[in-house]
């Protein structure tokens, strides 16, 4: 639907950001001590790989289906899983638009994980929908020219 033009980088991070912070949301309340485990684990790889795109993609894609997994509704996790293209697609999107807006997006970003990451594990849902509502803001945001 991207490469035919039906549906944009930005329907894409739309439909994303619903599903998402449905996911850190039941995450945050439902997720095990191994799943904030596995997360805080891709969070120190995502720093580590910002550098290398495609590195950084894969270890972004991760963190977000480990997220859906931690949920504990699987069919989140399996509509999350079912976008992996279009994932992929959006995040380069997403990075190459905010490196063109933002000096310091990488300190952004990574900072908005980590938030993320941090309210999820402290079973925060209120804190963690904040943060990935604020994650795919900014990155709509830097699609919008």
């Amino acid at each position: 639907a991207v490469i035919t033009e039906q549906v944009t980088h930005k329907d894409i991070l739309a439909v994303r950001r619903h599903l998402e912070m449905g996911c850190v949301h039941l995450a945050a309340i439902n997720g095990k001590e191994e799943d904030f485990e596995k997360l805080r684990e891709e969070m120190r790889l995502i720093k580590e790989n910002f550098k290398d795109v495609d590195d950084f993609i894969s270890h972004d894609l991760q963190f977000h289906f480990i997220l859906s997994r931690a949920s504990g509704n699987t069919l989140l996790s399996i509509l999350l899983q079912s976008l992996h293209e279009q994932l992929m697609t959006s995040m380069r999107a997403g990075l190459v638009a905010q490196s063109k807006k933002e000096k310091e997006y990488e300190i952004k970003i990574i900072e908005l994980h980590q938030r993320i990451c941090d309210a999820v594990c402290t079973r925060d849902p209120e804190r963690a929908v904040q943060a990935m509502a604020e994650h795919f803001e900014n990155a709509i945001d830097a699609l919008i020219d």
